[in-house]
């Protein structure tokens, strides 16, 4: 006696559907599900309830929700002075800190390239900022530029550059000053590291032949390895622009946004706004401003590392 198994016959959807998930070309990125579903629970749905709470009048202590539509918008844009004092902080912020940085940057990676004495030692001293931790290193930075017991004051009363104690931090004319400094001291490693990789990518084949058609060390720097580190240098500028433009760390530790909010930046001021003053929905519009503001270097980002993978 012979059995005969029956199938039943799926939909035409669900059949196209079933072909291609078993399709061998989709088969790797099942194993990426573990890392992409994590990511996207702690990255997207976060974004996503920020732009929801945006608006939204959420209290914090009832769990309470209202929905206004674009009045946090409307506040922030119009009636709300902090914001615009916060948003010119931000483009000075950032604008400073990019531009010393790849400078900088460029210039100790050029360094580092040649073949000196200890080369390896230097590369490894210059990586310190970047590991040390952001509070740590603001704390550390904090006693530094301390007008009474601060090493900086001490230095260079001790040179004759100054003959006064100048508080650093508690002045309105050199607070931003001084915690761009921290910021750009925190972030050169990184452009370093970046502009270095993209030098040794550049064959001394080429150096070699410009010296020979007698170009000098100007002449090769701006014909041979400026032109060559465009990519990379890119890169890097639009990665330290998203960084500057989102830094918070050392800044509140360093001043809080203060004095009189001139280092006010636009993510302290959601921060105070979400958790001293319990304003959430306003707090997320703040975040949404900065998403907005940030989508073009983000959109660049993305297209230029495309670029490099095709």
């Amino acid at each position: 006696m012979s059995t005969k198994t029956l199938s039943v016959p799926l939909p035409e959807g669900l059949e196209r559907l079933s072909r291609r998930l078993s399709n061998r070309h989709i088969t790797p990125y099942y194993y990426l599900l573990p890392t992409v579903i994590p990511l996207l629970l702690l990255t997207v749905y976060p974004l996503l309830r920020g732009i929801y709470l945006a608006f939204t009048q959420y209290n914090l202590y009832n769990k309470d929700t209202t929905l206004v539509g674009a009045y946090n918008f409307v506040e922030l844009t119009t009636n709300d002075t902090l914001f615009w004092g916060a948003l010119a902080n931000n483009i000075l912020w950032t604008v400073g800190i990019v531009a010393i940085t790849y400078v900088l940057g460029l210039f100790t990676s050029i360094a580092l390239n040649e073949n000196i004495p200890l080369r390896g030692l230097f590369r490894g001293l210059a990586l310190i900022p970047w590991v040390c931790p952001a509070v740590v290193a603001a704390l550390t930075w904090r006693w530094i530029f301390d007008p009474h017991f601060g090493m900086l004051n001490y230095a260079l009363m001790e040179l004759g550059l100054i003959d006064r104690q100048i508080g650093w931090l508690g002045d309105k004319n050199t607070a931003l000053a001084a915690t761009m400094v921290v910021a750009i001291w925190k972030l050169l490693p990184f452009s370093v590291v970046m502009l270095l990789a993209g030098l040794q990518t550049v064959p001394e084949e080429l150096y070699e032949a410009g010296a020979i058609d007698g170009a000098g060390v100007l002449g090769r720097f701006r014909y041979i390895t400026v032109p060559l580190l465009n990519r990379v240098g890119k890169i890097a500028i639009l990665l330290t622009t998203i960084w500057a433009f989102n830094h918070f760390d050392s800044v509140y530790v360093l001043t809080g946004g203060g004095p009189g909010d001139t280092t006010m930046l636009l993510s302290i001021m959601s921060y105070l706004n979400a958790f001293r003053f319990f304003k959430i929905g306003y707090a997320s519009a703040v975040g949404v401003v900065m998403l907005i503001l940030l989508l073009l270097p983000i959109t660049l980002y993305t297209r230029q590392v495309l670029e490099d993978v095709e």
